[in-house]
Formats: structure tokens, sequence, C-alpha cells
């Protein structure tokens, strides 16, 4: 699926051209479930180039990061695909399990997951455990000898970039990040109806 209105990315000047590959998703869901991880052989078998990476959420029906990452992956020629899981809370330990046993080399946690994945994970960054929330999981597989999985913070790593004074729009965990980040800031949420 192609977004309307946005151009395939041209090469930087001095670049060598890459030919995109004719990657066809066949077979895949719109959404995954626990019990399809439960079976993966199972539920894609059919499904080339492989699935190894996505977001899990509840809900993630609504999120756009699958034709975005997807597309990503296309065009530099990565063999692989980016799913949404709809994960329920109760199911996330076991989930997170399974993408580890079938070699998932990464995950993105949307709500309600991010503050519960923090004890779950093998490994955080010292930021991340201040913060108390994961929000990027690297698996074993995407590391060479490493047998831990990582979680990490992204969203008040990009949050302490931001001036002392900003508006933060439309992002449900940004204020809370910031809030627990360290203090060169003062974070305020105010509802789309208060502006």
């Amino acid at each position: 699926m192609e977004l309307e209105g946005f151009a395939p990315p041209r090469p930087f000047p001095g670049a060598r051209h890459r030919t995109p590959l004719h990657m066809k998703a066949k077979g895949t869901k719109e959404t995954y479930t626990l019990a399809d991880l439960r079976d993966w052989e199972e539920a894609t078998s059919d499904v080339n180039p492989p699935i190894r990476l996505g977001v899990i959420g509840d809900p993630v029906a609504h999120s756009l990061s699958p034709q975005m990452q997807n597309a990503a992956l296309r065009h530099v020629n990565i063999e692989m695909q980016y799913a949404r899981f709809h994960i329920r809370p109760g199911e996330l330990r076991e989930a997170l399990q399974l993408a580890r046993e079938w070699q998932f080399l990464g995950l993105n946690l949307t709500n309600p997951h991010k503050i519960a994945a923090v004890g779950l994970m093998d490994s955080v960054d010292e930021l991340t455990k201040k913060i108390g929330a994961v929000n990027t999981v690297r698996s074993p597989a995407a590391h060479s000898k490493d047998s831990i999985p990582t979680g990490k913070d992204s969203d008040a790593q990009f949050v302490i970039i931001l001036p002392s004074t900003c508006a933060i729009c439309g992002c449900s965990f940004w204020v809370p990040a910031a809030q627990r980040a360290p203090s060169r800031f003062t974070a305020r949420r105010k509802d789309a109806s208060g502006w």
C-alpha cells in the first residue's frame, strides 16, 4: 500500500541508485493476535518476505507504522516485513516471549504497554529506568552475540532535545515521559479542548 501524496525518496547526490525489490506482502493479515503468535508457523506459512518486526498495542488497527516501515524496508532492499499485533494488557508477557522465540528483530510498543514492559525487559538503560516506560524492544536476534532483549524509551529522548517551552500535540505519551525525564524543563498536559 502506498501513501497518497508521498513520492518515493530520491537518492542523495552521488549515491548509487538502488532498484527496489519487488516484494509483495503475500498472505499478510491486517492485524495479528496472541493466538497467531502461539502458532506463528501456521499463521505466516504463506507470508513472504517474513515478518520480523512489529508494533504491539491495544488498540493497534489504526497504526500506520506498517505502511511507513514496510515502505522503508522495501526502499533499502531489506527482505522482511513489519506488522501490527493486537495484544491485550494481560497478554504482553507471553507475546514478548513468543516474539523472542520466533526471532523477531524488534518491536515497538504503544499504549497501554509502555509502562508494563519495563518490568518485562532483561535490560533497560538509565534514562528508560527514570522515565519508567519502554516503546522500543530490540531482540537478541538483532545483535551478534548478545542474548538479552533490551528496552528503550525514545519518546523522552525526543522531548529532552526540545527547547524549554514547547507544545507537544497528538502524542499520548510524550508529556508523561517528559514529566519523568531529567528536570531540564517543565512539562504540562493540556487537552486539545483547552487550546
